[in-house]
């Protein structure tokens, strides 16, 4: 999993899925956000989908603007996918800096749930 610049995905090759798939894996990882952003600070208006991802990543945080792409041939399953995009988009909403990197959620997890 990758943070990256808006735009920095390629063109998407894989063959289409069926809608039902593309459907229930959309609602599936907006349902998952909405119930980490009621548990966890920093990440009102943030946005989940499902599309391409640079370098077929299983998802990337586009942390700058609060958007999540979720690889749709993902192979993990989308909550914990997003148990670990959520912590770059609230690293950089902290301070407007990348702290942690790859290195989340922080030893200090507890700082920023919800109370």
């Amino acid at each position: 999993m990758i943070l990256a610049p808006k735009g920095a995905a390629g063109p998407d090759t894989r063959a289409p899925e069926t809608a039902g798939d593309a459907t229930s894996d959309a609602r599936l990882a907006n349902e998952c956000l909405d119930e980490l952003r009621a548990t966890h600070r920093y990440l009102d208006g943030a946005t989940v989908t499902m599309g391409t991802t640079p370098h077929d990543e299983e998802a990337v945080a586009y942390y700058t603007s609060g958007e999540i792409v979720i690889n749709r041939a993902h192979t993990v399953s989308i909550d914990k996918i997003l148990a670990h995009e959520i912590w770059h988009i609230i690293d950089w909403r902290d301070n407007g800096r990348l702290d942690w990197k790859e290195n989340v959620p922080p030893s200090d997890s507890s700082a920023y749930v919800r109370r």
